[in-house]
């Protein structure tokens, strides 16, 4: 099944180990999505799939967004790029779950924290 999810990658992915955790993000942001963002603030850290793997995902808030871009991803990726409304993000994602289409539940928490970004 199709997966809505937010952009994301590995750090390290474009050969450089160590990387920068907001360069790997913008880097993905913008081949994922098209969106060139001038600021990331890091809102969480923690494992990805406690007892299963050793894993640890970052999420951040990318601020100042330019489209520099298609997006859809590289290679391989067969990305489709949504824009979603964070004032109705809950009915948006419910309308995409009735398509059929499986939610990634770290949605849920970069929704939460882009609504309280956007309330300061």
């Amino acid at each position: 099944a199709n997966v809505l999810e937010l952009p994301a990658g590995l750090v390290g992915d474009d050969g450089d180990p160590d990387e920068d955790f907001r360069i790997a993000a913008n880097r993905e942001l913008v081949e994922e999505t098209g969106y060139n963002a001038s600021r990331f603030d890091e809102l969480l850290v923690g494992p990805s799939t406690p007892g299963l793997s050793d894993e640890i995902i970052t999420v951040y808030f990318a601020d100042g967004l330019t489209k520099v871009g298609a997006g859809g991803g590289i290679g391989n990726e067969n990305i489709t790029v949504h824009l979603m409304p964070l004032d109705d993000a809950e009915n948006w994602l419910a309308a995409r779950k009735a398509e059929g289409i499986l939610l990634d539940p770290k949605i849920y928490a970069g929704m939460y924290w882009a609504a309280t970004r956007k309330q300061q």
